[in-house]
């Protein structure tokens, strides 16, 4: 039985070990595989970077590989800091692309300025847990994680300052020429070393060191810290009196500019009145004559509505458009039409005992009738005559099938059906009766 469960647990860790490789070698592949750029010219500079990042990946390979055969409790250590340098080596890729310009840009000083007190903030969090760790030897190791991420992002934070600014660069290189026993790149390696000598001790079996012992190599790591932390806040310092001095020199810039643009507007104005009022005159009769110009459009436009509506009144649409256009208008001859007239029965007796202008207006209520039936109907009103009503279908537009009596009927019945409704205005009960003849 026992010897079934460590073949069963060989199998399986094969099998974990199997689906590890073949991650691996997949991730390989990917990364030979070739890539086809817009720009040749960055070609070069791609496989560079793609060979950076697969060292990079073989070298955490590595160390993974190494810690977990050999148990050792560094692994959390190992694993940050592969995050840690491929987060690096990721972030100097865009800087590369953004780093230089033609343009003397103040944003990056900016910038820069501000992952500096980023990374202060993160030295005080390291100084933070290391008091925690100092005087509390059961913290959880989620505290030692946390330590060790603040290290690193402090790291990455200044790094980004020292690749946005090369005057954060310069006084960073400058302090390691301060002290020949402690340059800035020897304090970083001591503080590092120390800290993960703290985190194996304390993370690991606490008797293999004693209490004196321990507490020594706090005190060192505090020492190398304050130093560390010295030189980061007086680089901060200088960056800030610099972009003070740059932002004094940008405003009085910004102000002289201001001056002489005022001073060249007041030449401007003092020297040249003439020309503003010649404009002023020149803009006045431009609008005066924008203003006579619509008035005229307006006018042409309602005497051309006008001619327009005279003119379908006198002659069939077709006949009308092919005249507005400019076209010749040939006669044309209609085999088959059906022709409506009518008249008013008694209209002499009517006019006799009427007023002209009573007259008019009977007509004139009379035609309205006429003129609304038959635009309910394929006809074409020719003209009227007195009290005489002419109407023609099948003329100007053809219709087949003699359809054209049957819509000149239909308008007659339609006509007299409103016939009843229809009485001499200005005598009392009198019907207006119509005498109506058609003819195909």
């Amino acid at each position: 039985m026992t010897t079934s469960i460590s073949y069963d647990d060989d199998h399986n860790m094969s099998t974990e070990i199997m689906q590890v490789l073949a991650s691996r070698n997949a991730t390989d592949q990917q990364l030979q595989q070739h890539v086809a750029l817009i720009n040749i010219s960055r070609w070069q500079q791609f496989n560079e970077r793609r060979n950076q990042f697969h060292q990079q990946l073989l070298t955490y390979r590595r160390q993974l590989d190494f810690n977990i055969s050999h148990h050792s409790n560094l692994l959390d250590i190992a694993i940050s800091s592969h995050y840690h340098d491929l987060i690096q080596l990721i972030f100097n890729w865009m800087i590369e692309l953004h780093r230089y310009s033609a343009e003397d840009l103040l944003w990056q000083e900016i910038v820069a300025y501000h992952w500096l007190i980023h990374g202060l903030e993160k030295l005080e969090w390291i100084r933070y847990y290391g008091q925690l760790i100092k005087y509390n030897y059961s913290l959880p190791s989620s505290y030692l994680i946390l330590w060790q991420q603040a290290y690193y992002q402090q790291q990455v934070y200044i790094q980004r300052a020292r690749d946005l600014s090369n005057d954060v660069n310069r006084r960073y290189q400058l302090y390691q020429h301060d002290d020949d026993n402690y340059t800035t790149a020897t304090t970083l390696s001591q503080l590092k070393l120390l800290q993960n000598q703290i985190y194996y001790q304390y993370s690991g079996d606490s008797s293999s060191s004693t209490e004196a012992e321990y507490h020594s190599l706090i005190s060192a790591w505090f020492s190398v810290l304050t130093n560390y932390q010295r030189r980061v806040n007086s680089v901060q310092f200088q960056q800030s009196l610099h972009l003070e001095s740059r932002l004094h020199g940008l405003k009085l810039l910004a102000q002289t500019s201001r001056t002489t643009a005022i001073a060249l507007l007041i030449v401007v104005l003092i020297m040249s009145p003439c020309s503003f009022l010649l404009v002023a005159k020149f803009i006045r009769r431009i609008q005066k004559s924008v203003v006579k110009l619509v008035i005229k459009s307006e006018d042409l436009e309602y005497e051309k509505s006008r001619t327009d509506d005279l003119l379908y009144q006198l002659l069939p649409p077709s006949v009308a458009e092919q005249l507005k256009i400019g076209r010749a208008v040939h006669a044309e001859s209609f085999d088959d039409a059906t022709i409506y007239i009518s008249d008013v029965v008694g209209f002499t007796n009517i006019c006799h005992s009427s007023t002209a202008i009573q007259v008019v207006y009977m007509l004139n209520a009379l035609y309205t009738l006429f003129d609304r039936k038959i635009d309910h109907h394929d006809v074409y009103k020719i003209e009227t005559i007195g009290d005489a009503y002419m109407v023609v279908s099948g003329v100007p537009k053809r219709m087949g099938g003699r359809c054209h009596a049957k819509e000149i009927a239909n308008m007659a019945l339609d006509i007299s059906s409103a016939l009843p409704n229809i009485k001499v205005p200005h005598m009392d009960g009198r019907q207006i009766k119509l005498r109506i003849g058609i003819h195909t």
